[in-house]
């Protein structure tokens, strides 16, 4: 269930809109990733050398990753991330980039045994070509693939944040065409889904 979805509730309740669309804009009213820092783009000879790459080790604003700088950027009016539309430099063709964003989480989604009824994140997206997914540092998923992107192609759930700071990243792998990306946020707890918040920065209160 999408935030979009669930308006009426939430205007029942007296929940305030602003609130839920604020974010600092990093999620929509729709539950979409708007807003993230993104790095690139990498030329690759062979696209399966471009899933082989190991995360980088710096990822905020203004750090330099092989001669590009991690810049804050904002999706299309869409909720798309069109890497050809001035988003990346370099390769347009035959490359990589990426998307970060930090999500704090106020309950430890990731320990089960933490409480009952805990809410149940998920995270949907689509892309054209290829893309991976990390949280924290661990690959969640892996979608060698080339095609067009559809929003709800691929999803995550759970999306099991852990309590505090966490890191969301993804790989979007360009052969040829349209280079896109689009991702959004739904939750069995929708209170809970406006409660989170997001940086692109390392937060100064994040685990090391």
């Amino acid at each position: 269930l999408s935030l979009h979805d669930a308006l009426p509730i939430f205007q029942n309740e007296g929940v305030r809109l602003a609130q839920i669309a604020g974010q600092n804009k990093f999620m929509d009213m729709g539950g979409r990733w708007v807003r993230a820092l993104v790095c690139g783009s990498f030329g690759v000879t062979n696209l399966q050398d471009a899933y082989a790459e190991k995360l980088p080790e710096e990822i905020k604003d203004g750090a330099i990753l092989d001669h590009r700088k991690w810049r804050t950027r904002n999706a299309n009016g869409h909720g798309i991330f069109d890497f050809k539309d001035g988003l990346v430099r370099g390769a347009q063709d035959n490359a990589y980039a990426y998307l970060a964003v930090w999500i704090k989480s106020p309950k430890p989604l990731n320990d089960l045994l933490a409480e009952p009824n805990l809410p149940k994140l998920s995270f949907t997206y689509g892309c054209d070509d290829g893309c991976q997914v990390w949280l924290n540092g661990g690959l969640l998923a892996n979608n060698e693939r080339v095609g067009p992107i559809a929003a709800g192609m691929f999803t995550i759930k759970p999306l099991l944040l852990k309590l505090g700071w966490n890191q969301l990243v993804v790989k979007v792998v360009q052969g040829s065409g349209q280079w896109q990306f689009t991702g959004k946020f739904g939750c069995s707890d929708l209170n809970f889904l406006q409660k989170l918040e997001f940086a692109t920065d390392k937060p100064i209160d994040a685990a090391q």
